[in-house]
């Protein structure tokens, strides 16, 4: 099973923040400093108008860098002439181009391999799973992102280089907003072809992107993993996938010869699987409750839960089976985090290799909770 994230175009909220800058460009408030920034934005705008969501060439290189990684560290499952793919990917665009990308290369590599892929609504019940619960929990969600950019997102010291007069910006624009989107923009240029020419991480001290950077961390905890302020019910949305994960494992496990089944979806569902199977500590629950009511949400960081150890960009789960020779030895199984090899909360003298059999019956413990979570029978976990 290889699940992955998707390289997304730059510049969300682009097209608003720009035309907020270009009116306060024609107006005369804005500073040199802010015209400068104003240019690199229209350039970034230019590039990206249209295209939100979009799998970049980067992002394709990407995949097709996994692939061929995935072909040389397992040749014994790549490098026949009997090896059978079953590509599927949800029906957004840039993971149907991500799934055909790493296709691409494996044929490039092998044309001998028989592949078959898909992308169909059928499959979104397990690789894109959404209930009211969800729904829910995104509102609840973003109040709790509004407390926090409030407390923790200082914006004065930029926004008085940006513009003339300190009056413009406490009236006419909500200044708070115009940071946080200008932070995301700066993390954002690294996926643009104008990477080289262009960089706007200047903008910021380095205590300023931390605490930029401390939110998001937070948010990603909250919305997707194994959080309270969530009732701990995300990674159980995500029941469907890990009974699907489990059927193709044992169904492969049957055949004759190699065969890879290869998902491609989005990071917000790695994340959630990442918590219930249990990967590497991503499932942990961390009090981030603060004295009052705002959350202490630096506890998660030094804790060591950071979002981007879990879900970087083109993030994957990688599971590996083993079939001796002798039928009655155990198979074997090892899980790649990120193409790192991974732990899990089950017991082997063996590591990184784990038994199947014993891998399933944890995995198989985690379900009926799961699943009355997932159809709302209950509010929290175990």
């Amino acid at each position: 099973m290889d699940d992955m994230a998707l390289d997304n175009i730059l510049a969300i909220f682009i097209s608003t923040r720009t035309i907020l800058l270009k009116k306060a460009d024609e107006e005369g408030e804005l500073s040199t400093f802010g015209k400068e920034v104003y240019s690199k934005v229209r350039l970034l705008y230019n590039e990206a108008n249209g295209r939100e969501g979009d799998l970049t060439s980067i992002g394709a290189k990407q995949y097709k860098g996994i692939a061929a990684r995935m072909y040389n560290n397992f040749p014994e499952i790549f490098a026949g002439k009997q090896t059978c793919i079953d590509a599927r990917s949800t029906v957004v665009i840039r993971s149907i181009l991500s799934m055909e990308n790493a296709l691409q290369q494996l044929s490039a590599l092998n044309p001998k391999l028989s592949i078959r892929h898909d992308a169909t609504e059928h499959d979104m019940y397990f690789m894109n799973y959404s209930n009211n619960e969800v729904d829910s929990i995104r509102l609840a969600t973003k109040k709790m992102q509004r407390r926090m950019y409030a407390k923790n997102i200082k914006y004065e010291r930029l926004m008085r280089k940006l513009f003339v007069n300190e009056g413009y910006w406490h009236d006419s624009i909500d200044a708070r907003k115009l940071t946080i989107y200008l932070f995301k923009l700066a993390t954002h240029v690294q996926n643009s072809e104008i990477k080289k020419s262009i960089e706007l991480l200047s903008l910021f001290t380095p205590q300023e992107l931390y605490d930029q950077w401390v939110v998001n961390n937070a948010m990603w905890y909250i919305k997707y993993a194994n959080a309270s302020q969530s009732n701990q019910a995300m990674p159980k949305i995500q029941k469907n996938l890990l009974h699907q994960i489990i059927n193709d494992a044992d169904s492969c496990l049957k055949l004759p010869y190699p065969s890879a089944s290869l998902r491609y979806g989005h990071d917000t569902v790695v994340l959630p699987l990442l918590c219930l199977m249990g990967i590497d500590g991503a499932d942990k629950n961390i009090d981030i409750n603060g004295t009052d009511k705002h959350m202490d949400i630096d506890k998660l960081p030094d804790n060591g839960w950071c979002d981007y150890k879990y879900v970087p960009m083109a993030c994957n789960i990688q599971l590996v089976f083993y079939r001796s020779k002798n039928y009655k030895d155990p198979v074997l199984v090892k899980v790649l985090r990120n193409e790192k090899e991974a732990h899990l909360n089950v017991p082997t003298d063996k590591w990184p290799y784990y038994e199947w059999e014993e891998v399933k019956a944890y995995l198989l413990g985690e379900l009926p909770l799961a699943e009355q979570v997932a159809n709302g029978e209950v509010a929290d976990s175990k």
